[in-house]
């Protein structure tokens, strides 16, 4: 999730329960699957019912490109992966925040996320003081 969340920053995250609201570009923590292990941290980027295009190194999201103004100039994506459906009912769609870093796993690899995975909304961060900010 560099550049907004680094490895060992302190994070307070409210419980989150499946029929709760989710909105985009709410930061997650979600449990993938076994076959991926623990728990991870990704934003969400589109919704049930949402079209996701990923295509080229660019995102798009019911066919309006991916405005990710939090990625402060890192590429958008990888360029190498190819997507193109609609999030089923009770799914979210999510990436991480530096995207074109090999070791990335978020949705181009899992997929859709149930909602059923996702523990956590992440509030703020918390530690280190010097750059605590809001989760947005």
């Amino acid at each position: 999730m560099e550049p907004t969340l680094c490895n060992n920053d302190m994070i307070y995250v409210k419980k989150w329960e499946p029929g709760g609201i989710l909105v985009r570009d709410e930061i997650v923590v979600l449990r993938p699957s076994d076959e991926f292990g623990g728990l991870s941290v990704k934003r969400v980027v589109a919704l049930p019912g949402d079209h996701v295009n990923v295509e080229s190194g660019t995102v798009r999201i019911n066919g309006q490109l991916l405005g990710d103004k939090y990625l402060s100039g890192l590429p958008k994506t990888r360029g190498l992966e190819r997507l193109d459906f609609i999030v089923p009912e009770n799914h979210t769609f999510v990436l991480g925040d530096y995207r074109n870093y090999h070791h990335t796993i978020d949705s181009r690899k899992y997929g859709s996320i149930a909602f059923s995975k996702i523990t956590g909304i992440v509030i703020l961060r918390l530690w280190p003081f010097k750059i605590w900010r809001n989760r947005r």
